[in-house]
């Protein structure tokens, strides 16, 4: 096909510029790859380490607990005197209601009576234990 020298020589050089150019082109794409997987083990670092470290830092700042840890809530269609169930929330800062203000009623515990109560149609005595920022493991300690 090509048995002039010249037309063989054009072809090597154009061959071999766009070899050069998929060359060139495969490495940055391959460095650009490597790149984005250390920036997003880097920022799962981040986040898991922002994660531990933000428990520890909003214990002290946010407000404790506008509600009661503790209460009674009466079925009210109940005539006969029934024998009150006891419960115990134990849990973070959702169990206990930190950083709720005092127009978000009820609370958890508090929801959690009221509605079995009615079920049951007998009143519960609630009491709630919690720490902000406990994890499951630190609780079974507790």
């Amino acid at each position: 096909l090509f048995t002039t020298p010249t037309k063989l020589g054009t072809y090597n050089k154009c061959t071999m510029l766009l070899w050069w150019i998929l060359a060139r082109t495969a490495v940055l794409f391959v460095t650009l790859t490597v790149l984005a997987c250390l920036v997003a083990a880097l920022l799962v670092y981040q986040a898991w380490k922002s994660q531990r470290s933000y428990a520890k830092y909003i214990r002290g700042k946010i407000p404790s607990p506008v509600t009661p840890s503790h209460g009674v809530v009466a079925y009210r269609n109940s005539t006969a005197r029934k024998k009150p169930i006891r419960i115990l929330v134990t849990g973070d800062s959702f169990a206990i209601g930190e950083g709720i203000y005092d127009h978000a009623h009820p609370t958890f515990p508090e929801e959690v009576a009221a509605r079995l109560a009615a079920e049951l149609g007998r009143p519960v005595y609630w009491s709630c234990q919690g720490t902000a920022g406990i994890s499951l493991a630190q609780l079974r300690i507790d």
